[in-house]
């Protein structure tokens, strides 16, 4: 009786590692292409755009910008956020209101851009010209 019981568990045991082994031979093979997109660490812009790039979009503004008029360039990384402090401002006025202005377009939701199927970094570029503002 102890003996079919040693035998009993031998046996269950090879059975779950001939299962074990012929699921692990049976499964598919890992997808490549989230290497692929890992691999991209080029920093595309609006030029890129004639070789297949789709630009980053800004998806909400969460505050409001204080500037008039606003021409900056923003970083947006793959996950859709702006790179803190990587925001370049080109023109603003008035020029008091760049900090808060800064802050608002860096705080926004953007769509990151894509290429080949990829999410990429990409340089946003930013106008504003608000009218009746007082």
């Amino acid at each position: 009786m102890l003996d079919d019981r040693r035998h009993m568990r031998k046996m269950a045991c090879r059975l779950a590692m001939l299962h074990a082994a012929t699921m692990a031979a049976c499964a598919p093979p890992r997808p490549a292409s989230l290497s692929r997109c890992a691999d991209d660490v080029r920093i595309y812009d609006l030029a890129d755009t004639l070789r297949g790039v789709r630009p980053a979009r800004m998806k909400r503004l969460r505050s409001l910008a204080t500037a008039t008029i606003v021409n900056m360039r923003i970083l947006v990384t793959p996950r859709g956020t702006a790179l803190p402090d990587s925001t370049k401002i080109v023109a603003i006025v008035p020029k008091d209101s760049e900090r808060s202005t800064r802050a608002a377009v860096e705080q926004a939701e953007y769509e990151p851009a894509t290429f080949n199927g990829c999410a990429v970094s990409f340089w946003f570029e930013f106008g504003l010209i608000a009218q009746g503002v007082n």
